[in-house]
């Protein structure tokens, strides 16, 4: 379980007690935690620091900071200045670093945000201004993702219902053209797909009113679900009706579970899933018939 902590705080006395609150309760309910940390600002350094010396009563969390790359060039240089010699003790203690290239598009903040959504099964965030001129707030509802954030000193989240997940499930989809990238997708959304029992319908997906049956099913099957809207935006099943056969679909949704479990596991372990896309169905049956 992967939490990341934004916003920092400026009280240090009122607002640490809210930081061993949120590492009791976390850590209590998952064999493994993780935290995100980014010291980029004053309010941010000084958290980080209360995180990293609550690991001496928070025995096994693992913290990973974020930093930019002039922070990098500052930590290998070893640079001067009481800012610059406090984060790079940061880094150090720190169990890992990533490092975002805030030079490349898009801006370091947003990088910033993007990794934290891609990463974080919560965000806990202190929001200090305006929550419509929120920077964070903004960049999430530009993309209509139900990312779950808790706002300081609160730590705990609303997780939202199963039709507001598969929507948001489906507008992610159509908003990225279909093509999902591995490394990209938002925990939120990963965490919701790769929990779904593995006893499903997958082998009946040949026409629309197969479709339609399948979005009848319960909330249990967001999975199925997802991946019957994208075979049937693939295949065009309004143009061919009952074009896909039996094999090819239940190779598809083996896959489509296979790189679920592969992004899940290589996030466990803070790896990288590769670079892949979810939906390239074309491409999987092919190698797939290649491989046999």
């Amino acid at each position: 379980y992967t939490i990341g902590f934004l916003g920092g705080f400026r009280d240090y006395r009122h607002n640490s007690d809210f930081i061993d609150n949120a590492l009791d309760y976390y850590s209590g309910r998952n064999a493994r935690l993780r935290v995100l940390v980014s010291p980029t600002t004053e309010s941010e350094t000084r958290l980080a620091t209360r995180i990293l010396a609550a690991r001496k009563t928070h025995l096994g969390i693992e913290v990973v900071s974020v930093i930019a790359t002039a922070h990098l060039r500052s930590y290998q240089n070893r640079g001067t200045g009481s800012t610059v010699i406090h984060r790079n003790r940061i880094i150090a203690t720190s169990d890992r670093y990533v490092v975002l290239n805030e030079t490349s598009y898009g801006g370091y903040a947003e990088q910033l945000y993007n990794l934290f959504v891609e990463q974080c099964d919560l965000i806990l965030y202190n929001c200090v201004q305006d929550a419509k001129k929120d920077r964070l707030l903004l960049h999430v509802r530009r993309f209509n993702i139900p990312v779950p954030i808790a706002f300081l000193p609160r730590y705990t989240f609303q997780e939202p219902d199963a039709q507001r997940m598969l929507d948001a499930s489906l507008a992610y989809i159509r908003a990225n053209g279909f093509r999902i990238r591995a490394e990209k997708l938002p925990q939120v959304f990963l965490r919701h797909w790769a929990s779904q029992p593995v006893q499903e319908r997958y082998a009946h997906i040949f026409s629309l009113d197969d479709v339609a049956a399948i979005f009848r099913l319960d909330d249990k099957n967001i999975r199925l679900k997802v991946f019957a809207y994208a075979l049937a935006i693939h295949a065009n099943f309004w143009v061919d009706p009952e074009c896909c056969d039996a094999d090819s679909v239940h190779v598809l949704y083996r896959l489509f579970c296979r790189k679920l479990n592969r992004i899940a596991l290589a996030r466990a372990s803070s790896q990288s899933p590769g670079q892949f896309e979810l939906f390239d169905f074309d491409r999987q049956l092919a190698d797939f018939h290649r491989g046999k």
